[in-house]
């Protein structure tokens, strides 16, 4: 936002008054006040914390306080709230950081080490997350909705919800990077009714499950459940006919996948937030 213009006349007729009320500081000297009051006062382009300026002055350092991840606030622009995990007390905090530029999906470290203005590998809203793995940058949510279409809103170990990254099992456009496979989240401990029939990318080591299609399985796994109770990773442990749980092949709602068996491909989730990856939307036969 740039400062409104404070002429003689704008404030004779109480025209942006407010802001007018004290003369301007511009970002080309910065203060606290300046680099924090949501103007672009220097009229560069850059506004408060984007203002190279207000970094170098020290005005940008990271910070402790009461600012929320979803919706983003709390913080001067330029920054991000960030959620903070300290492992030694078991405690989360929350931090205005100067932001980063990855988007959902961009690689990154969760053992990053941040100076004052060292700015964070993600974007505004976004945080690095193990889940799904490897780490990468991923949306804060509260509700699945603030995900992409096919993410899941998942508790991470910080306390912060942060969105899965949806993948297809059945489809060559939906497999993952180097190293990780697309599977269920089932497989690691979800009910079908709390989200275990939405896919995402995980490092194989960290799976478990050797089920296959119509072979009983455990709704939702523990730990003491047995492989062979869990469902490979391109299958989804779902309600049959008479209300069992078994493992199925995914399919794409609309296809003709399901026709060879006389069956349709049902989604997931009717009438709810779907499973999906892109504009697919991903189903059983039934």
């Amino acid at each position: 936002m740039v400062r409104p213009i404070c002429t003689a006349t704008a404030v004779a007729l109480s025209i942006f008054a407010s802001a007018c009320a004290s003369p301007v500081i511009g970002e080309e000297t910065p203060s606290l006040e300046s680099c924090r009051n949501g103007y672009d006062d220097d009229v560069d382009g850059n506004t408060d914390c984007e203002d190279q300026r207000c970094v170098d002055g020290g005005f940008c350092n990271q910070f402790e306080t009461n600012c929320t991840t979803v919706p983003q606030s709390g913080c001067p622009i330029g920054m991000g709230c960030y959620v903070t995990f300290n492992t030694a007390t078991s405690t989360t905090s929350f931090r205005c950081q100067i932001a980063g530029a990855g988007i959902t999906s961009i690689p990154c470290s969760l053992s990053a080490v941040y100076g004052a203005t060292t700015p964070h590998q993600c974007q505004v809203g976004h945080v690095c997350s193990g889940m799904p793995e490897p780490p990468t940058c991923t949306r804060y949510c509260e509700v699945d909705s603030d995900c992409d279409p096919g993410g899941h809103c998942v508790s991470g170990p910080d306390g912060a919800d942060t969105c899965t990254i949806p993948c297809s099992p059945s489809s060559a456009a939906g497999t993952c990077g180097p190293g990780t496979v697309c599977t269920s989240l089932h497989r690691f401990g979800y009910g079908y009714d709390f989200g275990g029939a939405y896919f995402a990318c995980y490092v194989p080591t960290r799976t478990r499950g050797t089920a296959t299609v119509g072979q009983a399985c455990a709704d939702p796994p523990v730990a003491a459940t047995p492989d062979a109770q869990i469902c490979l990773p391109n299958l989804a442990c779902v309600p049959d006919a008479t209300g069992a749980r078994t493992c199925t092949t995914v399919c794409t709602v609309g296809s003709s996948e399901c026709a060879v068996s006389l069956k349709s491909c049902v989604p997931f989730y009717p009438g709810e937030w779907p499973s999906a990856y892109g504009t697919s939307i991903l189903g059983y036969c039934l």
